[in-house]
């Protein structure tokens, strides 16, 4: 079997039934004879080599781990309002969760094909950060609304997802948005269950956020910065969930 890569750093062959030993090249390099009645991971090593078994880095994008946004709505997703903050932010917070909600199974009748109009029967849970369980909070997708000072379980990530707010800028990755008014909808693999994400919804303003509730979710990118109706910037993390060169 010949197997020609572009753009891959890890792959995985089999498990297929019937076959044993089979003989691998990849990317014309010999691998040897493989066993493909189970599953086999090859992984990039130092320069353009591969090397057979090798576990992925589990910090880099995956099957599973690899965004964009919609990715998360596939499994297990709570959306979880923030209620540490003032009045005004919690009010904010509350009301995007639930316009996502109401959003997500009204104008989404292909439920993970955004754009086709129509209702579906699926509720997202909504769970206040004062109120969800340890249990919840590791085993789903979480997408948090607001702050870290707004939202506490987004507080209890502050130092293992690269997004921070401080009332006038948003720095996101290596990237800072100061602008009025600016918001940033933006996902990361979960800091506790390798298998789940955390996205944020977040805003230097309380009501920020509200610009966001015409957002087909499940059509956005890894990452959104906008501000009122303009997009100020989108893309796509690289391998390891930064900002791509």
């Amino acid at each position: 079997m010949a197997v020609q890569t572009e753009d891959v750093r890890a792959f995985s062959l089999g498990p297929v039934g019937g076959v044993v030993d089979l003989p691998v090249t990849v990317d014309g390099q010999d691998v040897g004879t493989i066993d493909i009645t189970r599953r086999r991971t090859s992984s990039r090593a130092e320069g353009d080599g591969w090397l057979l078994d090798q576990p992925q880095d589990a910090a880099e994008k995956r099957h599973g781990s690899s965004g964009p946004i919609g990715d998360m709505f596939f499994d297990r997703t709570i959306l979880v309002p923030g209620t540490s903050g003032s009045k005004e932010e919690t009010h904010f917070n509350d009301w995007a969760a639930r316009n996502a909600q109401i959003g997500f199974r009204s104008r989404n009748g292909g439920v993970h094909r955004g754009g086709i109009l129509g209702e579906n029967s699926v509720d997202l849970a909504i769970i206040a950060d004062s109120d969800i369980a340890e249990g919840d909070l590791v085993d789903n997708n979480l997408l948090l609304y607001g702050t870290h000072s707004s939202n506490s379980v987004l507080a209890g990530f502050k130092s293992e997802l690269p997004i921070a707010f401080d009332g006038t800028a948003i720095q996101v990755s290596d990237k800072s948005y100061k602008v009025d008014r600016a918001a940033v909808f933006a996902i990361f693999p979960h800091p506790r269950n390798p298998e789940r994400y955390v996205a944020v919804h977040g805003g230097v303003t309380p009501d920020a956020i509200s610009w966001g509730s015409h957002l087909g979710m499940q059509l956005l990118p890894d990452y959104l910065v906008y501000s009122r109706g303009e997009a100020l910037d989108w893309g796509l993390w690289g391998n390891n969930w930064r900002s791509q060169p």
